[in-house]
């Protein structure tokens, strides 16, 4: 398969790749090294075809996100050439290699204990992925705003573990309509499991969802799927129109909506008429806006008048 070389040499074409690292992670059953790896290698396959192409990395943990690339500090992007290699890739591995690094010590640091740690018998900790996407999103406006080429190519991809993040439910949504205005497509990998609040976002702002069953395969998927010169960066529904791959038709969306009471995804509920919040029952007041909800009472039958 050929790509066409104008899909390579076009305009700026901006990807923001947002990695979950759950506790769980290691339980993978291809392994976090197989993981981390098949990201690493799709990114360097985005920055290495076209000179105009830009990425950030940014991972989400469940006490913090950070940006794995670009780099922070100037010094970090000062790397000599070796065995032939750009620069530019070079830099990337080892800027990962580096964050991914302090972020692990971050999290096993024995003096934060029960802060960073989780136990074996509770339920794992959501990843913060919301916040990671948010950030991602910062990173794609600031420079679709400084570009001057009209015809930017922005989108994000974000590779979600086994889990439902539904305790996030309200900063998913702030996020999609923020990426449906900003005319950015959220593609969603998930590993193993279905994600609904994802598959709404990928939906809402026009990207791919797809469920990966099969880890080992996770940097054909990437780069078959989500790789922009499968899809030409065309000007359909996710940018996908005119591409050289025609991709499965999408699922039937779960548009269920989380209560902010059980965090669990209800068909029917209650919503707050100020704030847009979610209850599973009848609450007196809203835990998000401090909103009083006055119970009607049963209306009570006049006395009959003694003739």
């Amino acid at each position: 398969m050929s790509l066409n070389s104008s899909n390579l040499e076009g305009p700026a074409n901006l990807l923001a790749i947002v990695v979950d690292i759950p506790p769980h992670l290691m339980l993978l059953e291809c392994g976090p090294h197989h993981y981390l790896n098949s990201v690493l290698a799709f990114a360097n396959l985005h920055l290495g075809a076209s000179v105009n192409r830009k990425l950030c990395i940014v991972a989400a943990t469940h006490t913090t996100t950070e940006f794995l690339y670009p780099p922070l500090y100037p010094d970090d992007q000062r790397v000599r050439q070796k065995d032939g290699r750009l620069e530019q890739l070079q830099c990337l591995d080892e800027c990962v290699e580096k964050r991914l690094k302090e972020l692990m010590l971050h999290q096993h640091n024995p003096v934060n204990g029960q802060a960073n740690g989780c136990s074996s018998a509770a339920q794992p900790p959501d990843s913060l992925l919301s916040g990671a996407m948010g950030r991602a999103l910062l990173f794609l406006r600031r420079h679709i705003g400084s570009s001057k080429a009209a015809s930017n190519t922005a989108r994000m991809l974000v590779l979600k573990v086994a889990g439902e993040s539904v305790g996030q439910y309200l900063n998913y949504i702030n996020v999609y309509l923020t990426a449906q205005k900003l005319g950015v497509p959220v593609d969603v990998c998930c590993l193993m499991t279905d994600c609904g609040l994802l598959q709404q976002g990928a939906d809402i702002t026009g990207g791919y969802y797809h469920k990966l069953t099969e880890p080992q395969s996770l940097l054909q998927t990437l780069v078959v799927l989500f790789s922009l010169g499968s899809w030409g960066g065309g000007s359909g529904k996710g940018g996908r129109s005119g591409g050289v791959v025609a991709l499965p038709p999408p699922d039937t969306v779960d548009y269920r909506a989380a209560c902010f009471c059980h965090r669990a995804l209800v068909n029917m509920a209650n919503v707050c008429s100020n704030c847009l919040s979610v209850y599973c029952k009848t609450v007196p007041l809203c835990s998000t806006c401090n909103v009083f909800f006055p119970i009607e009472m049963p209306m009570k039958r006049p006395a009959k008048k003694r003739r």
